[in-house]
């Protein structure tokens, strides 16, 4: 598909506590202006993972979720 990127993440962080980060594209980078004080939010189930950007200002994401964010990351952990 045409707008599909195979994004691989890799390690970052201490030695005890990686993260794991991915690289934005630069297509989508320049296509959707994103920088570094862009607002993402992490949704996912069980079949999927979602990124969304969010209005910072209004604190809600397009399908009108509103959160707090509790900090400019968002760690997400997979349940076993």
């Amino acid at each position: 598909m045409r707008n599909t990127y195979l994004l691989q993440p890799y390690e970052v962080g201490a030695k005890n506590a990686k993260s794991l980060a991915l690289v934005i594209p630069s297509a989508i980078v320049k296509k959707y202006q994103i920088n570094p004080s862009t607002g993402f939010a992490l949704k996912y189930d069980e079949s999927k993972i979602v990124l969304q950007f969010v209005e910072r200002n209004k604190k809600t994401m397009p399908d009108e979720t509103s959160f707090k964010p509790e900090s400019s990351s968002i760690d997400y952990q997979r349940r076993h």
